[in-house]
């Protein structure tokens, strides 16, 4: 966990007013993350990693109050144009059918200057990135 987060920071800056986090499971990588940002929108196609998720966030109020977690494909992403700051998908986009419309609601939901961050399985930590 620590690696990818390591590998990202190094390419770009991990901290902003909103993170959208797509495949946020049970909210491992969210956590590390909530403070350094004002809110977090934190989705997931897994009802059962989101109810872990929630369970974790029962336990600490103070991150609670900074993240919202939902059930939401990355392809028909519900927010309005140009509302994060940073998008992340660590470790998930291969698991997305449609990338194509994935990534069209990423570039929409970014604002402009924001930054699409995301890692992928390849036998190594690897890092990608998309600038809006």
């Amino acid at each position: 966990m620590a690696k990818r987060l390591g590998t990202l920071s190094r390419h770009t800056s991990l901290t902003g007013r909103r993170l959208l986090e797509i495949g946020c499971g049970d909210g491992t990588y969210t956590m590390r993350l909530v403070g350094a940002f004002e809110q977090i929108e934190a989705v997931d196609i897994q009802q059962d990693r989101l109810a872990l998720f929630r369970e974790r966030l029962a336990d600490d109020p103070a991150a609670a109050q900074k993240i919202n977690v939902r059930e939401l494909s990355a392809t028909e992403l519900d927010y309005p144009d140009e509302s994060f700051d940073l998008v992340t998908a660590i470790e998930v986009v291969e698991h997305i059918d449609d990338l194509d419309a994935a990534l069209r609601q990423v570039r929409r939901v970014l604002v402009p200057g924001g930054c699409f961050a995301l890692t992928t399985p390849t036998g190594g930590s690897r890092s990608r990135l998309m600038d809006s």
